[in-house]
């Protein structure tokens, strides 16, 4: 059972709103939830959000991050395709990833490998996604 927490318009939302995980991998945490003024931008097009609080996280304790870290980082990426394919059959028919940062582009990443179908976008910042761009500025 992995807790998720949801957010949406309640005005703009309807069966057909698109779902959007962020995940942010070992990086994850309560600030992922703090306000931000172009996740209102994207509420109000109707889209939900979604934070799954995978292990591996800084969600909850050091003992839920310690679960999906290291040895276990697969059970960190598990718990992201699980709830996605929660959400796909129960609430929605269309799922989006987004990820700022390294670790979280991995999960996402991961997730799409494991499930090519389960995801219609992703915004996913990785640099190997930008394979030229890390070469170059990490050599």
């Amino acid at each position: 059972m992995i807790p998720v927490v949801i957010c949406y318009n309640k005005k703009e939302y309807t069966d057909k709103s698109p779902f959007l995980l962020e995940t942010n991998g070992a990086y994850g945490g309560n600030h992922d939830l703090k306000f931000d003024h172009w996740k209102l931008s994207l509420l109000d097009w109707g889209i939900v959000l979604a934070y799954p609080m995978l292990r591996g996280t800084q969600y909850l304790n050091k003992q839920w991050y310690l679960k999906g870290t290291n040895d276990w980082k697969s059970d960190h990426i598990l718990d992201f395709v699980d709830v996605s394919k929660f959400l796909w059959s129960k609430i929605t028919n269309s799922l989006g990833i987004y990820s700022e940062v390294p670790s979280g582009g991995l999960t996402a990443l991961a997730s799409i490998l494991l499930q090519p179908g389960l995801y219609d976008a992703a915004v996913v910042l990785n640099p190997i996604t930008n394979l030229p761009d890390y070469c170059f500025w990490h050599s």
